[in-house]
């Protein structure tokens, strides 16, 4: 997804794209989503906890494909904490 031009250079794509689903933006220290993350429906310590799975499964390298990830998650149960969607949004 690439955005226009008139916000390229003012937000990374990967920045407007979180703003855009609506997910906390990971590994960013500044920016206006910090004074609003209790907004986000990923929220900023789902997404912290999903990267330092994800880090930890990298670096004892197990690789897991998305569907993989999803069973894991439970994301296709009907009171998941990681519905597909938002798995699907947050992995981006």
């Amino acid at each position: 997804m690439s955005f226009s031009n008139a916000i390229q250079g003012f937000v990374s794509n990967s920045y407007a794209f979180a703003w855009c689903r609506d997910v906390y933006p990971y590994d960013c220290s500044a920016g206006v989503h910090v004074a609003v993350e209790e907004y986000f429906r990923v929220r900023k310590d789902e997404i912290e906890k999903l990267a330092e799975y994800l880090d930890q499964e990298w670096q004892g390298h197990r690789i897991y494909t998305f569907y993989q990830l999803e069973a894991h998650f439970g994301s296709r149960g009907p009171n998941s904490v990681w519905p597909r969607e938002k798995l699907i949004n947050a992995m981006r």
